[in-house]
């Protein structure tokens, strides 16, 4: 169910909102990410937090520090976005510290930013996500949203 429901409300958001956001060389970003593959009781155990750096116009690194893990330890991602068009393709890497079991090493997601004019600089970023990439397991693909700030 609460995939269903991530999936219309980036749905919803992709076709209402319009006003796309893009990064400069030197920007910042932080904001807080959830995504549809957490399956936690409560909404707010789902949430990521997640940082990025645009190092040029293109290319952006981000990480997360994701405490949604089978173990006791969160786990940090990095990953590289690149902007065409106003969307981006991102490769991540996940665990890259190894603090947990899991087997996944990477994901490859597309998303777009939206730019929310309701305070400068807020963003809204629905974003679809396979995971299982390099390994012997299934693709699985999850849906995400981040509501976050460029500095």
């Amino acid at each position: 169910m609460k995939k269903l429901f991530t999936l219309c409300v980036v749905a919803t958001m992709a076709f209402t909102l319009s006003a796309q956001m893009t990064l400069s060389k030197g920007d910042m970003v932080a904001g807080i990410t959830y995504n549809s593959a957490y399956d936690n009781e409560s909404i707010t155990d789902d949430l990521a937090l997640t940082i990025g750096y645009a190092v040029s116009d293109e290319f952006t690194i981000m990480a997360t520090r994701d405490e949604n893990t089978d173990g006791e330890d969160a786990s940090i991602n990095l990953g590289v976005r690149y902007f065409y068009n106003g969307f981006y393709g991102q490769l991540n890497m996940m665990d890259v510290q190894d603090a947990t079991d899991a087997d996944e090493d990477a994901t490859m997601s597309v998303g777009k930013m939206f730019a929310l004019d309701w305070v400068d600089g807020l963003y809204l970023d629905p974003s679809i996500t396979l995971s299982g990439l390099g390994s012997d397991n299934d693709t699985d693909t999850s849906f995400g949203v981040t509501l976050g700030m460029k500095f």
